[in-house]
């Protein structure tokens, strides 16, 4: 249950052993004491951006990729060029 002087509730954990000098405790005071034992589930939401936004730039990029492969094969280009190292410092060469 939800009190607004919490600090009586804590003050015989071991973990909380701070706060038996401490029975004043005020509600706000709270959380940080709280995070510290799970601190971890805030990374969870995080850790859910940043797998989220990871596979947006790489869906960005394979959209791009796609559209250019298209336009390259409408204007004739191969859309695979040839692995061969010689053959591509020609086409630099040919280029430049």
């Amino acid at each position: 249950m939800f009190s607004l002087w919490p600090g009586f509730r804590y003050a015989r954990m071991r973990h909380m052993r701070l706060l038996r000098f401490l029975p004043f405790l005020p509600a706000f005071m709270l959380p940080p004491l709280l995070i510290m034992r799970v601190w971890w589930l805030a990374m969870v939401p995080l850790v859910l951006l940043g797998l989220a936004g990871i596979g947006l730039s790489l869906w960005a990029v394979h959209k791009e990729n796609v559209a250019r492969e298209a336009w390259e094969r409408e204007a004739g280009y191969s859309p695979q060029p040839s692995r061969n190292t010689l053959v591509a410092m020609g086409r630099w060469l040919a280029r430049h």
